[in-house]
């Protein structure tokens, strides 16, 4: 997947929406290896944008992925899925 672009469903000022694939993860954890490609890593470097994961999917699991685009949106928006 690293070479091809992630398809990002929506996106504006504020926040990205992107089709996570199947199989990978949303970011690197502590029980990963480093050479594992994230799906935040891959964004970042398609939007040349620093990006705030908001929720989170499993690997397996394929679906819509949002992230924002500053601290404050990420802040309204992981209070907006807790609740």
């Amino acid at each position: 997947m690293e070479s091809s672009k992630l398809e990002i469903l929506y996106q504006d000022e504020h926040l990205v929406a992107v089709n996570k694939p199947a199989g990978m993860l949303v970011h690197r954890n502590e029980y990963t290896q480093e050479e594992f490609e994230n799906l935040l890593n891959l964004l970042s470097r398609q939007l040349k944008k620093y990006l705030y994961p908001v929720h989170r999917l499993d690997r397996a699991t394929a679906g819509v992925m949002l992230f924002a685009l500053t601290k404050e949106c990420s802040n309204a928006l992981m209070q907006a899925f807790a609740e």
